[in-house]
């Protein structure tokens, strides 16, 4: 597979576009690119260490193959969120454009209070909670990425061109609008406040293995929720990487 991609001028660089250049500059150009592609094949053959990314074509390919795999993707139940499956192969794709310049941050986003909710209005309030959850997930950070329904009342977003630092400032939009939305439960009326536990991690290594960035921020996300907990009532919290936690009191 590698080979082919190689090949093909999908990994390393490569000459995309010879046009307009004389005649005996392309043949020169072509004769080394034959010479570097055959050198990088035999590395690969004899299991010798190399450096691999992704070229400009690779990332044009790249960018095809995100589009299609868009067209007829599913939902979840709420029509709000990209459907769980999803999650593993679009961070993956999404890390291959990973650099210094533009790193990529996922987030875990977690509701507190689900199941005191669901004990005390109902599992019909329960669900009005967790759209209300999602629908302010999307309104704070849709624009800057995808959101997928994680299972339950979690949330994963992938943020491409986010660190650690937007990534903070992202997750403290969250909480705060977060707070300051009035949720109506069920059939008594009743007003609620809703709280998240939020994690995040990022990389910058375009080889970077997505389930294992995706444990970092699960991690981070289970930090902030022992914070939370230590609360009562509880407040919204988010650690970013390895920072400390940062909470905030409902409506603040």
């Amino acid at each position: 597979m590698i080979r082919s991609l190689l090949v093909d001028g999908y990994l390393n660089d490569g000459f995309d576009e010879l046009r307009g250049l004389d005649v005996s500059i392309q043949h020169e150009l072509l004769n080394r690119q034959r010479w570097v592609i055959g050198s990088h094949i035999r590395n690969v053959i004899t299991g010798k260490p190399m450096t691999l990314k992704i070229s400009h074509r690779g990332r044009v390919r790249l960018s095809e193959l995100e589009q299609q795999l868009k067209t007829g993707r599913d939902r979840d139940e709420t029509g709000l969120l990209w459907a769980k499956r999803h999650v593993l192969v679009d961070l993956a794709i999404a890390i291959l454009s990973a650099s210094q310049d533009a790193p990529l941050s996922v987030a875990f986003l977690d509701m507190n209070g689900l199941k005191a909710i669901n004990d005390t209005h109902g599992h019909a309030a329960g669900d009005q909670a967790i759209r209300s959850f999602f629908q302010a997930a999307v309104a704070t950070l849709g624009a800057r990425g995808e959101a997928y329904r994680n299972g339950g009342d979690e949330v994963v977003v992938i943020l491409p061109g986010v660190g650690d630092e937007e990534a903070g400032k992202l997750l403290d939009g969250f909480a705060r609008q977060l707070g300051k939305d009035v949720v109506v439960l069920g059939d008594a009326r009743a007003e609620a406040r809703l709280t998240a536990s939020c994690g995040s991690a990022s990389t910058t290594n375009p080889s970077a293995d997505a389930e294992a960035l995706l444990k970092l921020a699960d991690a981070a996300q289970y930090g902030a929720k022992a914070e939370s907990k230590k609360h009562d009532p509880r407040v919204s919290t988010f650690a970013v990487g390895g920072r400390a936690v940062t909470t905030h009191a409902p409506g603040t």
